[in-house]
This record gives C-alpha cells, sequence and structure tokens, in this order.
C-alpha cells in the first residue's frame, strides 16, 4: 500500500501551488471521538527521493517508529497508531514539502496560536 496524495486546495499543509504531500488521510479522520474505534496497522512503503531515504529512515528511528531501510525497496514503515501516522507525516513534510509549503504551514500555526 502506498500513501495517496492530497488534493484539499488551500490545505496549510500543502499550500496552493499543486505541491502535494502523501499522507493517511483515511486512516487519521474517524468519525467522531469513539474510543471503540480501532486503528488497523499498516505496513507501507513511502515513496521518498532516492537521496532523502536514508534521512527519513533515520528520523523514523530517532522517533522510535518501526521501520526498514533498503536501497532496492527505500522506507518501509510499520504504522502502528494514529500518533504514528502523525509523526511520518511530520517527517515526510519535513523533507519533501516545498519551501512555500513549510513557510505557509509555520505562519498557519502562528495564527492558531494568536486565536
Amino acid at each position: 500500500m502506498m500513501f495517496a496524495p492530497s488534493d484539499r486546495p488551500g490545505d496549510p499543509f500543502h499550500g496552493n501551488d499543486n505541491h502535494s504531500l502523501p499522507f493517511l488521510e483515511s486512516q487519521l479522520s474517524a468519525p467522531g471521538p469513539d474510543e471503540n474505534l480501532k486503528f488497523q496497522p499498516l505496513k507501507v512503503r513511502v515513496q521518498v527521493p532516492p537521496d532523502l531515504q536514508w534521512s527519513v529512515f533515520y528520523r523514523l528511528q530517532e522517533l522510535s517508529i518501526p521501520c526498514e531501510y533498503s536501497s532496492e525497496n527505500g522506507v518501509g514503515v510499520e504504522i502502528e497508531d494514529r500518533t504514528t501516522a502523525i509523526q511520518l507525516r511530520c517527517v515526510l513534510h519535513r523533507f519533501i514539502a516545498p519551501l512555500s509549503v513549510q513557510v505557509n504551514w509555520l505562519e498557519h500555526c502562528f495564527e492558531l496560536e494568536g486565536n
């Protein structure tokens, strides 16, 4: 299973410059705060440019996220819960998102903090 790109215009994580960042929207958006909803663990292979694969793998290890790396297959990640999915999304955002998108996201965070 691979990540599907987001096509949500105006999303502060993606900006409006047609750059999208892969994420697990279907797994992260549960209908309501029902604690009985179970997260289905996933094993995924993330699509990362070859020159960034080691950096992504190393950062995931720092966060104690179960992952594997091989030069042939890239980075594989085991997503056990929603927190891990969000952490993975943040790591990918850090390494993959264009600078304009990262600036937009940071500005959005400051706007939320000011409210």
